[in-house]
Parts: structure tokens; sequence; C-alpha cells
């Protein structure tokens, strides 16, 4: 079973493989924003990964600009947790990153997703 922590707090959560970040982060008590409902489409739920490996998939292209994704950010509600995982406390690493209300970067059919 996978293992997230979260530095530099140390929190740790055992989660199941295959369970988003953001269910993830839920399990643990930290609280992510989510005004699209985990749909993948805001980009607010973003965490930032210091260890293991989240692809860059397309729904990650889509929600998060190149810059954050190469610095390691991603959508928490669209990334499964595949093998242990070290996160920066989301209120640690913050930084000045301020995303719109809506981030995407290709256009969507929003039924899709309801």
């Amino acid at each position: 079973m996978p293992t997230i922590t979260f530095q530099p707090s140390g929190k740790s959560i055992v989660v199941s493989p295959g369970d988003s970040l953001l269910q993830a982060c839920r399990s643990a008590g930290v609280q992510l924003s989510t005004p699209c409902a985990g749909k993948g489409f805001c980009g607010k739920c973003r965490v930032k990964v210091i260890a293991g490996d989240i692809p860059v998939d397309k729904g990650q292209a889509a929600c998060l600009p190149e810059k954050l994704l190469s610095e390691g950010w991603r959508a928490a509600c669209i990334a499964g947790v595949s093998g242990d995982m070290v996160l920066a406390d989301p209120d640690s690493d913050a930084g000045d990153v301020i995303l719109s209300d809506f981030s995407c970067h290709e256009p969507r059919d929003y039924n899709d997703f309801w």
C-alpha cells in the first residue's frame, strides 16, 4: 500500500493504489480547494510533488500551465497514486501562484463531467 507523506509537517497516510491524490489529502485532513467538484478542469486542487511520480498526461496538461507542471505541481483530483510519494504541505509551498477560476488551456464539454 502506498504511503503519502507531507513535508515539512511529516504527516503520513497509507492509501490504496489508484486512489486520487485528492482522496489521499482529504483522508489526511488536508483540505484543498475544489470549485469544479474534483472533475479535473479548474486546477485549484494543485499539490506539489516532491518525490514520487505522476506523469503529465493530457488531463494534467489541460488543467495546469506547463511552468507549474515542470515544477512538480499536479491537479490532485486527476492524479492517481501508484506508489509512495512526498508532497509539499499545501500551505507551505503555495508561493505566489494564483490561478484564475478556470485555468484550462483547451475547451472541454462540461457535460462530460456532470
